[in-house]
């Protein structure tokens, strides 16, 4: 009586580990897109590793309660276009048996991710303690790309001439004023800053 429950597992799991693969891979892109500008413009790609596994445990938040209804609507979807799971029930197998290992395993999924979570590695990444000097993060300077205008503050655009170790300059902020852009602070009028 074994078989039956283990075929179904069997189809279950494969389906679940398929469809967090997808899910979390399709959730974390965008860390992705943004490591490919870092590591075009000069930056360390064991930080963006870093940095991308230290996201994996929210990521898995999302995806896993998604992979388990996707894994349990395609596996149960499949044996009822077999006409399996009406088999199953001729031959004097309950639908309880047939559910009891797939519930299980959501359960014991919804308990771990129920779980108070620590907080993320993130920010111990990007501003590690003093005295750790990994290159590439030791300070929030390595994040900005030189000779480029950043949009990321909604208002706001900022553009940084140049950069080396710790210092920049050419320093432009625009503030855009319902539709006009006009330059609030400019490093050329007010000298240069260290």
């Amino acid at each position: 009586m074994r078989i039956i429950p283990w075929y179904i597992m069997r189809g279950f799991l494969l389906t679940f580990a398929l469809a967090l693969l997808v899910f979390t891979f399709i959730i974390c892109i965008m860390v992705l897109f943004n490591a490919a500008d870092y590591i075009a413009a000069g930056g360390d790609w064991r930080v963006i590793l870093k940095i991308f596994v230290a996201g994996l445990p929210s990521a898995f938040g999302f995806s896993i309660p998604v992979s388990l209804l996707t894994s349990a609507l395609l596996t149960f979807g499949r044996l009822s276009a077999g006409g399996e799971i009406s088999a199953m029930k001729a031959s004097g197998i309950s639908m309880k048996r047939l559910l009891l290992y797939p519930c299980l395993l959501g359960l014991i999924f919804s308990a771990v991710l129920l779980l108070p979570q620590r907080a993320t590695d993130t920010p111990r990444i990007l501003h590690p303690a003093p005295g750790n000097s990994e290159p590439g993060i030791e300070t929030p300077l390595a994040l900005i790309e030189e000779g480029r205008f950043i949009h990321d503050f909604p208002g706001f655009t900022f553009y940084i001439g140049g950069k080396k170790d710790n210092r920049i300059w050419d320093i432009i902020i625009y503030q855009t004023v319902e539709g006009h852009k006009a330059a609030l602070y400019s490093s050329e009028k007010a000298g240069r800053y260290a």
